[in-house]
């Protein structure tokens, strides 16, 4: 379906394609096309289109075909992702969990393009947006979603991809910490984990407010996510890098120290991966003067001992 002039319309097209007790549901797909402005017209209609609830995702599992939620970009997810690529482009460093090849590759960029090129074809961006003054983004700027997709419709072809592939980037990785952490809301999900374990058995709630023969039950499971130290210690041996290994945290938290395993990443000497004994490897990278900054190295015996 080819995007239209408003989300109104939008709105208008997929409501009359959309009975009740139909045999089966409609499959609708946004037709874009790579030009990173147009996002903008995307976000504005999937904005309106989330509102209908069971239009596009019912159960919030029952949708099949796209989720409209993936043009949905001024989201707390969204914000968050903007704040960090603006002061990623300033600091001139990739914000912890994105790539350079990635970002080439969203942009459909096939030049050898360095990452010194990259910041500054974004600062060059964010200076001709509107974004910057006196080197520092203005403070209405750092959250306004909407106003970075209308104000990017304004650059050139090839610096607009850029600029919305990287944002696209920073989200995925913000999206991944947060899922990663527990944080991320996305209705009926699949738990992850090393080992899973039932306590007790389920009981059935809401019987004062059941209207069908299904019942709905609590499950009280125990989820760990981490890692063993006899896997921590395989992958600190295998380690490169000479400021890869154990580190415990400067100050405590919740009145104990706090241990990690960093391992540098490969091709890089400011980016680690980060590795701990509760979650286990960490979606998000942690730059080499925050990682110095927040924990102290150790040797492996005194980690060991803390296991």
């Amino acid at each position: 379906m080819e995007l239209p002039w408003s989300a109104d319309k939008a709105v208008q097209q997929l409501g009359r394609s959309h009975r009740a007790n139909q045999s089966s549901a409609p499959l609708y797909q946004l037709v874009t096309t790579n030009l990173g402005g147009e996002r903008r017209f995307a976000a504005a209609v999937a904005k309106r289109l989330l509102t209908l609830g069971a239009l596009t995702k019912g159960d919030r599992r029952a949708a099949t075909g796209v989720e409209f939620g993936e043009f949905n970009f001024n989201t707390p997810y969204g914000r968050t992702a903007l704040r960090q690529m603006y002061g990623s482009i300033l600091k001139r460093e990739l914000y912890g969990g994105t790539s350079l090849d990635a970002v080439r590759k969203a942009a459909g960029v096939t030049e050898d393009l360095q990452l010194g090129r990259l910041f500054s074809i974004l600062q060059e961006g964010l200076e001709l947006m509107g974004v910057l003054e006196r080197g520092v983004v203005k403070e209405g700027e750092l959250g306004d979603v909407s106003r970075f997709l209308n104000r990017i419709l304004g650059l050139k072809v090839q610096q607009q991809n850029l600029m919305f592939a990287y944002f696209s980037e920073c989200l995925s990785t913000v999206i991944a910490i947060a899922k990663k952490e527990g944080r991320f809301n996305e209705g009926v999900t699949d738990i992850v984990a090393v080992s899973i374990k039932m306590v007790g058995n389920a009981r059935e709630v809401f019987t004062e407010y059941k209207l069908s023969h299904v019942p709905t039950v609590h499950t009280h499971v125990v989820v760990d996510r981490g890692m063993g130290w006899e896997e921590v210690r395989a992958l600190a041996r295998q380690a490169r890098g000479k400021c890869s290994g154990f580190y415990r945290s400067r100050r405590e938290q919740y009145h104990r120290q706090l241990y990690l395993l960093a391992l540098q990443k490969e091709n890089s000497s400011h980016l680690f991966n980060i590795i701990r004994p509760n979650t286990g490897r960490s979606f998000y990278e942690e730059t080499k003067t925050d990682l110095l900054n927040k924990y102290i190295p150790i040797t492996p015996e005194k980690a060991g001992v803390c296991v």
